[in-house]
Protein backbone atom coordinates (compact mmCIF):
# COMPACT_ATOMS: atom_id res chain seq x y z
CA UNK A 1 0.00 0.00 0.00
CA UNK A 2 1.33 3.35 -0.94
CA UNK A 3 1.89 5.81 1.90
CA UNK A 4 0.16 9.19 2.04
CA UNK A 5 3.45 10.83 1.06
CA UNK A 6 3.23 9.15 -2.31
CA UNK A 7 0.05 11.04 -3.23
CA UNK A 8 0.27 14.21 -5.35
CA UNK A 9 0.18 17.36 -3.25
CA UNK A 10 -2.90 18.88 -4.92
CA UNK A 11 -5.04 15.89 -3.96
CA UNK A 12 -4.70 16.74 -0.26
CA UNK A 13 -5.17 20.48 -0.59
CA UNK A 14 -8.82 20.41 0.59
CA UNK A 15 -7.78 19.98 4.20
CA UNK A 16 -5.42 22.95 4.11
CA UNK A 17 -8.04 25.07 2.38
CA UNK A 18 -10.59 24.44 5.17
CA UNK A 19 -7.91 25.06 7.77
CA UNK A 20 -7.11 28.46 6.19
CA UNK A 21 -10.80 29.43 6.15
CA UNK A 22 -11.18 28.47 9.82
CA UNK A 23 -8.13 30.56 10.74
CA UNK A 24 -9.50 33.56 8.83
CA UNK A 25 -12.88 33.26 10.55
CA UNK A 26 -11.19 33.11 13.96
CA UNK A 27 -9.14 36.24 13.12
CA UNK A 28 -12.24 38.20 12.09
CA UNK A 29 -14.06 37.08 15.21
CA UNK A 30 -11.23 38.20 17.47
CA UNK A 31 -10.94 41.54 15.61
CA UNK A 32 -14.65 42.17 15.95
CA UNK A 33 -14.56 41.49 19.69
CA UNK A 34 -12.00 44.23 20.35
CA UNK A 35 -12.67 47.88 21.11
CA UNK A 36 -15.13 49.81 18.93
CA UNK A 37 -12.44 51.98 17.43
CA UNK A 38 -10.18 49.07 16.70
CA UNK A 39 -12.98 47.00 15.24
CA UNK A 40 -14.28 49.91 13.21
CA UNK A 41 -10.86 50.73 11.86
CA UNK A 42 -10.22 47.13 10.99
CA UNK A 43 -13.51 46.87 9.16
CA UNK A 44 -12.94 50.16 7.24
CA UNK A 45 -9.47 49.07 6.14
CA UNK A 46 -10.85 45.81 4.87
CA UNK A 47 -13.56 47.56 2.85
CA UNK A 48 -11.01 50.03 1.46
CA UNK A 49 -8.73 47.23 0.42
CA UNK A 50 -11.60 45.41 -1.27
CA UNK A 51 -12.71 48.60 -3.09
CA UNK A 52 -9.15 49.38 -4.24
CA UNK A 53 -8.71 45.83 -5.49
CA UNK A 54 -11.92 46.12 -7.49
CA UNK A 55 -10.83 49.47 -9.05
CA UNK A 56 -7.38 48.14 -9.91
CA UNK A 57 -8.94 45.06 -11.47
CA UNK A 58 -11.31 47.23 -13.49
CA UNK A 59 -8.45 49.48 -14.69
CA UNK A 60 -6.37 46.52 -15.82
CA UNK A 61 -9.33 45.13 -17.71
CA UNK A 62 -9.88 48.44 -19.52
CA UNK A 63 -6.21 48.91 -20.46
CA UNK A 64 -5.59 51.84 -22.86
CA UNK A 65 -8.30 54.49 -23.19
CA UNK A 66 -10.82 53.98 -25.99
CA UNK A 67 -10.21 55.79 -29.27
CA UNK A 68 -13.88 55.54 -30.23
CA UNK A 69 -14.60 59.27 -29.64
CA UNK A 70 -11.81 60.26 -32.05
CA UNK A 71 -12.89 57.68 -34.61
CA UNK A 72 -16.48 58.93 -34.52
CA UNK A 73 -15.25 62.46 -35.33
CA UNK A 74 -13.00 61.29 -38.17
CA UNK A 75 -15.16 58.79 -40.07
CA UNK A 76 -17.66 61.35 -41.48
CA UNK A 77 -14.97 63.10 -43.58
CA UNK A 78 -13.38 59.88 -44.89
CA UNK A 79 -14.86 58.44 -48.09
CA UNK A 80 -14.46 55.19 -49.98
CA UNK A 81 -13.56 55.36 -53.66
CA UNK A 82 -14.25 52.70 -56.28
CA UNK A 83 -13.02 52.96 -59.85
CA UNK A 84 -13.30 51.10 -63.11
CA UNK A 85 -10.49 50.93 -65.64
CA UNK A 86 -10.58 49.49 -69.14
CA UNK A 87 -7.51 47.42 -69.98
CA UNK A 88 -6.68 45.62 -73.21
CA UNK A 89 -6.64 41.82 -72.98
CA UNK A 90 -5.43 40.19 -76.18
CA UNK A 91 -8.22 40.85 -78.74
CA UNK A 92 -10.70 42.50 -76.38
CA UNK A 93 -10.91 44.87 -73.42
CA UNK A 94 -11.88 44.10 -69.83
CA UNK A 95 -13.18 46.28 -67.00
CA UNK A 96 -10.91 46.18 -63.97
CA UNK A 97 -12.26 47.43 -60.61
CA UNK A 98 -10.12 49.46 -58.24
CA UNK A 99 -10.50 50.85 -54.74
CA UNK A 100 -9.07 53.58 -52.59
CA UNK A 101 -9.89 56.20 -50.00
CA UNK A 102 -10.38 59.96 -49.98
CA UNK A 103 -10.59 62.87 -47.54
CA UNK A 104 -13.18 65.64 -47.79
CA UNK A 105 -11.26 68.91 -47.74
CA UNK A 106 -14.03 71.35 -48.71
CA UNK A 107 -17.69 71.29 -47.78
CA UNK A 108 -18.64 71.83 -51.45
CA UNK A 109 -17.53 68.30 -52.36
CA UNK A 110 -13.78 68.57 -53.02
CA UNK A 111 -11.94 65.41 -52.01
CA UNK A 112 -8.22 64.65 -52.01
CA UNK A 113 -6.84 61.19 -52.75
CA UNK A 114 -3.77 59.58 -54.30
CA UNK A 115 -3.24 59.99 -58.03
CA UNK A 116 -2.62 56.27 -58.45
CA UNK A 117 -6.10 55.57 -57.06
CA UNK A 118 -7.86 57.25 -59.99
CA UNK A 119 -5.19 57.06 -62.73
CA UNK A 120 -6.66 55.66 -65.95
CA UNK A 121 -10.16 55.28 -64.49
CA UNK A 122 -13.15 55.78 -66.75
CA UNK A 123 -15.46 56.07 -63.75
CA UNK A 124 -14.93 57.17 -60.15
CA UNK A 125 -17.61 56.59 -57.51
CA UNK A 126 -17.47 58.04 -54.01
CA UNK A 127 -19.28 56.46 -51.06
CA UNK A 128 -19.86 58.69 -48.05
CA UNK A 129 -19.80 57.47 -44.46
CA UNK A 130 -23.62 57.34 -44.41
CA UNK A 131 -23.69 55.08 -47.47
CA UNK A 132 -24.72 57.62 -50.12
CA UNK A 133 -22.92 57.26 -53.44
CA UNK A 134 -21.96 59.92 -55.99
CA UNK A 135 -20.17 59.96 -59.32
CA UNK A 136 -17.02 62.08 -59.07
CA UNK A 137 -15.25 64.25 -61.61
CA UNK A 138 -11.49 64.79 -61.67
CA UNK A 139 -10.49 68.35 -60.78
CA UNK A 140 -6.72 67.91 -61.09
CA UNK A 141 -3.97 65.30 -60.89
CA UNK A 142 -0.27 65.41 -60.10
CA UNK A 143 1.81 62.35 -60.89
CA UNK A 144 4.96 63.65 -59.22
CA UNK A 145 3.37 64.08 -55.77
CA UNK A 146 0.90 61.20 -56.27
CA UNK A 147 -1.98 63.46 -55.28
CA UNK A 148 -5.29 64.20 -56.99
CA UNK A 149 -8.45 66.15 -56.27
CA UNK A 150 -11.91 64.93 -57.26
CA UNK A 151 -15.33 66.51 -56.69
CA UNK A 152 -18.86 65.31 -56.08
CA UNK A 153 -22.08 67.28 -56.51
CA UNK A 154 -22.81 67.75 -52.82
CA UNK A 155 -22.58 70.61 -50.34
CA UNK A 156 -22.60 70.92 -46.57
CA UNK A 157 -20.16 68.08 -46.12
CA UNK A 158 -17.98 67.65 -43.00
CA UNK A 159 -14.33 68.46 -43.67
CA UNK A 160 -11.06 67.18 -42.27
CA UNK A 161 -9.41 68.82 -39.29
CA UNK A 162 -5.77 69.66 -39.88
CA UNK A 163 -3.22 71.56 -37.79
CA UNK A 164 -1.67 74.74 -39.17
CA UNK A 165 1.74 73.58 -37.97
CA UNK A 166 2.52 69.92 -37.43
CA UNK A 167 3.82 68.99 -33.99
CA UNK A 168 4.22 65.33 -34.95
CA UNK A 169 7.05 63.47 -33.25
CA UNK A 170 8.59 60.04 -33.61
CA UNK A 171 6.78 57.81 -31.13
CA UNK A 172 3.42 59.64 -31.30
CA UNK A 173 0.33 57.47 -31.64
CA UNK A 174 -1.49 57.66 -34.99
CA UNK A 175 -4.45 55.97 -36.69
CA UNK A 176 -4.79 54.94 -40.34
CA UNK A 177 -8.35 55.07 -41.68
CA UNK A 178 -9.41 53.77 -45.05
CA UNK A 179 -11.19 51.44 -47.41
CA UNK A 180 -8.85 48.54 -46.62
CA UNK A 181 -9.27 45.66 -49.08
CA UNK A 182 -12.58 47.29 -50.07
CA UNK A 183 -14.31 45.32 -47.32
CA UNK A 184 -18.05 45.77 -46.92
CA UNK A 185 -19.38 47.51 -43.85
CA UNK A 186 -17.38 50.73 -43.86
CA UNK A 187 -13.83 51.93 -43.46
CA UNK A 188 -11.19 50.18 -41.39
CA UNK A 189 -9.30 51.80 -38.50
CA UNK A 190 -5.82 50.65 -37.47
CA UNK A 191 -3.41 52.11 -34.94
CA UNK A 192 0.35 52.43 -34.59
CA UNK A 193 3.03 55.01 -33.95
CA UNK A 194 5.12 57.41 -35.99
CA UNK A 195 8.19 55.29 -36.71
CA UNK A 196 10.22 57.99 -38.47
CA UNK A 197 9.91 61.42 -40.09
CA UNK A 198 11.44 62.90 -43.22
CA UNK A 199 11.69 59.66 -45.22
CA UNK A 200 12.41 59.78 -48.96
CA UNK A 201 10.84 56.91 -50.91
CA UNK A 202 10.99 55.86 -54.56
CA UNK A 203 7.45 55.36 -55.87
CA UNK A 204 8.10 55.01 -59.62
CA UNK A 205 11.49 53.63 -60.71
CA UNK A 206 10.63 54.11 -64.39
CA UNK A 207 10.02 57.85 -64.06
CA UNK A 208 12.47 58.32 -61.16
CA UNK A 209 9.67 59.68 -58.98
CA UNK A 210 10.41 60.21 -55.31
CA UNK A 211 8.24 61.39 -52.44
CA UNK A 212 10.05 63.54 -49.90
CA UNK A 213 9.62 64.18 -46.17
CA UNK A 214 7.15 61.31 -45.78
CA UNK A 215 5.91 59.99 -42.44
CA UNK A 216 6.78 56.39 -41.67
CA UNK A 217 4.31 54.45 -39.52
CA UNK A 218 3.66 50.91 -38.37
CA UNK A 219 -0.11 51.40 -38.39
CA UNK A 220 -1.42 48.72 -40.75
CA UNK A 221 -1.92 50.05 -44.28
CA UNK A 222 -3.42 47.71 -46.85
CA UNK A 223 -4.59 47.81 -50.43
CA UNK A 224 -7.48 50.27 -50.54
CA UNK A 225 -6.02 52.49 -47.81
CA UNK A 226 -4.31 54.72 -50.38
CA UNK A 227 -5.60 58.27 -50.14
CA UNK A 228 -6.90 57.82 -46.60
CA UNK A 229 -5.90 59.90 -43.60
CA UNK A 230 -3.23 59.34 -40.98
CA UNK A 231 -4.75 60.77 -37.80
CA UNK A 232 -3.13 61.98 -34.58
CA UNK A 233 -4.67 61.56 -31.14
CA UNK A 234 -6.34 64.99 -31.38
CA UNK A 235 -8.34 63.88 -34.41
CA UNK A 236 -6.21 65.93 -36.83
CA UNK A 237 -5.14 64.71 -40.26
CA UNK A 238 -1.34 64.72 -40.30
CA UNK A 239 -0.84 62.91 -43.59
CA UNK A 240 -2.26 60.87 -46.47
CA UNK A 241 -1.43 57.18 -46.58
CA UNK A 242 0.34 56.46 -49.85
CA UNK A 243 2.55 53.37 -49.84
CA UNK A 244 3.85 50.34 -47.99
CA UNK A 245 7.08 48.39 -48.21
CA UNK A 246 5.85 45.00 -49.39
CA UNK A 247 9.17 43.37 -48.50
CA UNK A 248 8.80 44.28 -44.83
CA UNK A 249 6.22 44.22 -42.07
CA UNK A 250 4.82 47.31 -40.40
CA UNK A 251 6.44 49.86 -42.70
CA UNK A 252 4.02 52.26 -44.32
CA UNK A 253 4.32 55.84 -45.50
CA UNK A 254 2.14 58.94 -45.59
CA UNK A 255 2.51 62.25 -47.41
CA UNK A 256 2.69 65.05 -44.79
CA UNK A 257 -0.31 67.34 -44.66
CA UNK A 258 1.77 70.46 -45.37
CA UNK A 259 2.62 69.00 -48.79
CA UNK A 260 -0.99 67.93 -49.37
CA UNK A 261 -2.25 71.42 -48.58
CA UNK A 262 0.12 73.09 -51.05
CA UNK A 263 -0.56 70.64 -53.88
CA UNK A 264 -4.34 70.57 -53.49
CA UNK A 265 -4.52 74.38 -53.48
CA UNK A 266 -2.88 74.48 -56.91
CA UNK A 267 -4.91 71.57 -58.26
CA UNK A 268 -8.16 73.29 -57.29
CA UNK A 269 -7.00 76.73 -58.46
CA UNK A 270 -5.44 75.90 -61.84
CA UNK A 271 -5.98 72.17 -62.31
CA UNK A 272 -2.30 71.29 -62.12
CA UNK A 273 0.85 71.94 -60.13
CA UNK A 274 3.15 74.67 -61.46
CA UNK A 275 6.78 73.70 -61.04
CA UNK A 276 10.04 75.42 -62.02
CA UNK A 277 12.66 73.89 -64.29
CA UNK A 278 16.05 74.54 -65.90
CA UNK A 279 15.32 72.66 -69.10
CA UNK A 280 17.79 69.76 -69.19
CA UNK A 281 17.86 65.98 -69.15
CA UNK A 282 20.66 64.65 -66.97
CA UNK A 283 21.86 61.49 -65.24
CA UNK A 284 23.85 60.82 -62.12
CA UNK A 285 27.55 61.23 -62.87
CA UNK A 286 28.87 58.01 -61.39
CA UNK A 287 32.45 56.73 -61.46
CA UNK A 288 31.39 54.19 -64.10
CA UNK A 289 30.02 56.97 -66.32
CA UNK A 290 33.22 58.97 -65.84
CA UNK A 291 35.36 56.01 -66.94
CA UNK A 292 33.17 55.42 -69.98
CA UNK A 293 33.88 58.95 -71.25
CA UNK A 294 37.50 58.93 -70.03
CA UNK A 295 37.11 61.78 -67.54
CA UNK A 296 37.70 62.31 -63.84
CA UNK A 297 34.82 61.60 -61.48
CA UNK A 298 33.19 64.29 -59.35
CA UNK A 299 29.84 64.37 -57.62
CA UNK A 300 27.12 65.81 -59.79
CA UNK A 301 24.71 65.36 -62.69
CA UNK A 302 25.91 64.87 -66.26
CA UNK A 303 23.85 66.94 -68.71
CA UNK A 304 22.75 64.83 -71.68
CA UNK A 305 20.46 67.28 -73.45
CA UNK A 306 19.57 70.97 -73.26
CA UNK A 307 16.22 72.12 -74.65
CA UNK A 308 15.90 75.24 -76.77
CA UNK A 309 14.25 78.36 -75.37
CA UNK A 310 14.80 77.22 -71.79
CA UNK A 311 16.68 78.78 -68.92
CA UNK A 312 19.48 76.24 -69.32
CA UNK A 313 19.97 77.17 -72.98
CA UNK A 314 19.86 80.90 -72.24
CA UNK A 315 22.58 80.78 -69.55
CA UNK A 316 24.86 78.64 -71.68
CA UNK A 317 24.60 75.13 -70.23
CA UNK A 318 25.59 72.53 -72.84
CA UNK A 319 25.62 68.76 -73.12
CA UNK A 320 28.57 67.30 -71.22
CA UNK A 321 28.46 69.87 -68.42
CA UNK A 322 28.33 68.52 -64.89
CA UNK A 323 25.94 70.28 -62.51
CA UNK A 324 27.56 70.15 -59.06
CA UNK A 325 25.37 72.43 -56.93
CA UNK A 326 22.29 74.67 -56.87
CA UNK A 327 22.55 77.80 -54.71
CA UNK A 328 25.38 76.18 -52.81
CA UNK A 329 23.54 72.90 -52.14
CA UNK A 330 25.50 69.93 -53.55
CA UNK A 331 23.71 67.84 -56.18
CA UNK A 332 24.65 64.17 -56.44
CA UNK A 333 21.61 62.60 -58.09
CA UNK A 334 18.19 63.28 -59.62
CA UNK A 335 16.50 62.91 -56.24
CA UNK A 336 18.57 65.70 -54.68
CA UNK A 337 18.16 67.94 -57.72
CA UNK A 338 14.35 67.71 -57.63
CA UNK A 339 14.27 68.20 -53.90
CA UNK A 340 16.39 71.35 -54.12
CA UNK A 341 14.55 72.85 -57.09
CA UNK A 342 11.25 72.06 -55.39
CA UNK A 343 12.05 74.58 -52.66
CA UNK A 344 11.90 77.44 -55.15
CA UNK A 345 9.25 79.02 -57.34
CA UNK A 346 9.02 80.12 -60.94
CA UNK A 347 10.92 83.41 -61.33
CA UNK A 348 13.42 82.78 -58.53
CA UNK A 349 17.08 83.46 -59.35
CA UNK A 350 19.60 80.75 -58.47
CA UNK A 351 23.30 80.12 -58.82
CA UNK A 352 24.03 76.97 -60.79
CA UNK A 353 27.54 75.58 -60.36
CA UNK A 354 28.85 73.45 -63.22
CA UNK A 355 32.14 71.90 -64.22
CA UNK A 356 33.21 71.95 -67.86
CA UNK A 357 36.49 70.37 -68.99
CA UNK A 358 37.92 70.68 -65.48
CA UNK A 359 36.88 74.33 -65.07
CA UNK A 360 34.42 75.36 -62.35
CA UNK A 361 31.81 77.85 -63.60
CA UNK A 362 29.04 79.68 -61.74
CA UNK A 363 25.95 80.62 -63.79
CA UNK A 364 22.96 82.71 -62.75
CA UNK A 365 19.61 81.20 -63.70
CA UNK A 366 16.03 82.47 -63.46
CA UNK A 367 13.73 79.48 -63.06
CA UNK A 368 11.00 79.15 -65.67
CA UNK A 369 7.66 77.36 -65.55
CA UNK A 370 7.62 73.76 -66.63
CA UNK A 371 5.00 73.46 -69.40
CA UNK A 372 2.12 71.07 -68.91
CA UNK A 373 2.71 67.64 -70.42
CA UNK A 374 6.50 67.88 -70.39
CA UNK A 375 8.16 64.63 -69.32
CA UNK A 376 9.18 64.26 -65.69
CA UNK A 377 12.67 63.47 -66.95
CA UNK A 378 13.11 67.11 -67.91
CA UNK A 379 14.68 68.90 -64.95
Amino acid sequence: MASSFDKPIHQGSGFWCWLAIAALALFLLVSGCGSDSGGGDSLQVSESMIETTQVDSLSSERGLPSLAPIVSEVLPFVVSITTEQIRPQFFYQIAVPGAGTGIIIRSDGHIVTNDHVIAGARSVVVTLHDGRQFDAEVVGRDLQSDLAVIKIAMTGLPIANAPEISQLRVGDWVMAVGNALSLEGGNTVTIGIVSALGRTILTDPYEDIYLYETIQTDAAINEGNSGGPLIDMEGNVVGINVAIDSTAQGIGFAIPWATVKTITHELISVGRVIRPMLGVIAIEYTSAVARSIDKEWIRGLLVLRVFESTTAAEIGIVSGDIITSINGDPVADIKEFRQIIGRYEVGDTLEVAIERDGEAIILEAVLQEKPEGVSLQVL
